[in-house]
């Protein structure tokens, strides 16, 4: 699901998004303390596993790393080095020969992938012709997972708050027989959504007989 996505990390380089977009070349950095990359994945998906192909083997080099996911518009550390699949019998593998290192999946609705890495004390300094040396060389970040269900109405039964006390139910229960009603001239509605959600449009049930006046639709993109 990261094919073709956008990536950003702390180096930036004619390599920095090589890896998602053509055959045979990587990300490379020559720092030597710590360094990150991260993908946006540009929507919500649940996420099955996810698989690092360091490129020749340069892994040895990371003494340890963090992959931390927003979920629901919050960042939290998912999986660290110390949760590498390792299946035995498959050690001598061509995924093993390959340096490629499988992480499970995790639960909650991902909408950017972040790894961050931590260098071992006096790294290998490895070189790639005679263009630069580097550090850390990552060939590829697969991750596998399914878009999250879409679903017609985002809003049924989620928490809403407006400035009519004891109606605001009313809004979101998806029964046209009962209705919110407001005597102020100007008041407002707050409905919070299950994360983040792409929306595609906002249709506004009026009941009979009101004064609709204007409205203004506002809405928090990531949590911000």
């Amino acid at each position: 699901v990261a094919w073709m996505k956008p990536v950003t990390s702390s180096v930036s380089n004619e390599y920095r998004n090589a890896w998602i977009t053509k055959a045979g070349r990587g990300w490379f950095t020559n720092e030597t303390d710590t360094c990150w990359i991260e993908i946006d994945l540009g929507g919500p998906y649940r996420i099955d596993h996810v698989e690092i192909k360091w490129a020749f083997n340069t892994n040895p080099n990371v003494a340890n790393y963090e992959m931390g996911a927003e979920i629901n518009g919050s960042w939290v550390e998912t999986r660290s080095k110390a949760d590498e699949k390792v299946d035995e019998s498959a050690k001598k593998s061509r995924k093993a020969r390959k340096g490629i290192t499988t992480l499970e999946g995790w639960e909650g609705r991902t909408t950017k992938v972040r790894l961050d890495m931590r260098l071992v004390d006096n790294a290998r300094m490895f070189r790639k012709g005679s263009k630069f040396n580097y550090t850390v060389g990552i060939g590829g970040v697969f991750i596998y997972g399914k878009e999250d269900p879409v679903r017609e109405t985002v809003t049924l039964s989620r928490p809403v708050r407006s400035n009519v006390a004891n109606m605001d139910a009313h809004l979101v229960d998806g029964i046209n027989a009962v209705s919110w009603r407001s005597l102020s001239r100007q008041s407002w509605i707050e409905i919070s959504l299950d994360g983040i959600c792409v929306l595609e449009s906002v249709t506004i049930d009026w009941a009979k007989n009101v004064i609709r006046g204007s409205q203004t639709v506002k809405y928090v993109v990531g949590g911000e």
